[in-house]
């Protein structure tokens, strides 16, 4: 069973999805033919991530909260935590923000329970991710700040790059447009550090219309310029285009 898991993951890992599939389905069998609660969780995991991968939203649910039955019954809270992370990724990509919700900040009381910090920052995240959507941009920015302290400590460059553009797009919706273009530039320093280049070109394009905001034009002529060419070395014809 844990050699079909591995090759599962591995599989993953090279986008194999379909190939995938059937390796956690098999080791699925032989942990249920077996009875071995841990095994069959390990493997419904394994078979959400390939659903949620391939946009089967309800299947990933579904697997993923079978999952969680299993972990809840046996105590596990560390991957009681890390299945709720999944459980709310879903959620809110299917507008349910406030199963989202529950599930991020019971996942986020967990992990910090369990001395996860990494963990609980990817479940506030969430809650950012979650806030933003509903307009409440006050709540998702405390969320965002708390989830930056985090990374920054970690000294996680590209995670935090990321944060630092969600940062710099909920103060552009609540009209700070100083701190949004500092949080932009933030990021894509971060983001050209990691050689993250095509995320750099993205982040100029959230700068671009802040300051088109301000009545900046030449600043953000300059900025989508800049992103060309950082698209055009990334390949990216989409935010070539966008720009």
């Amino acid at each position: 069973g844990q050699a079909l898991q591995n090759i599962a993951n591995a599989l993953y890992y090279q986008r194999d999805f379909p190939t995938a599939l059937k390796s956690y389905e098999a080791r699925l069998a032989i942990e249920r033919e077996i009875e071995n609660e841990e095994g069959i969780a390990n493997a419904l995991l394994g078979i959400g991530t390939i659903q949620y991968s391939t946009y089967d939203y309800s299947a990933a649910l579904k697997a993923y909260r079978d999952a969680l039955a299993i972990q809840e019954k046996l105590n596990d809270e560390v991957l009681i935590g890390t299945t709720l992370i999944s459980t709310g990724n879903v959620l809110y990509l299917q507008g349910d923000f406030e199963g989202a919700i529950a599930d991020y900040r019971r996942s986020e009381a967990l992990k910090r329970k369990n001395h996860d910090i990494a963990g609980a920052a990817n479940a506030l995240e969430g809650l950012g991710r979650v806030y933003f959507a509903q307009g409440d941009y006050a709540a998702a920015l405390g969320a965002f700040n708390g989830v930056l302290q985090e990374w920054r400590r970690f000294k996680a460059t590209a995670r935090q790059a990321l944060v630092l553009q969600h940062v710099g797009e909920t103060h552009f919706r609540l009209g700070n447009n100083d701190q949004a273009r500092a949080a932009f530039e933030e990021s894509r320093k971060d983001f050209e550090s990691v050689k993250d280049i095509g995320s750099a070109g993205r982040v100029l394009q959230s700068g671009a219309v802040n300051e088109l905001v301000l009545g900046r034009f030449p600043a953000a002529q300059k900025a989508y310029t800049v992103s060309i060419t950082l698209c055009t070395s990334a390949k990216d014809d989409e935010c070539i285009a966008r720009a």
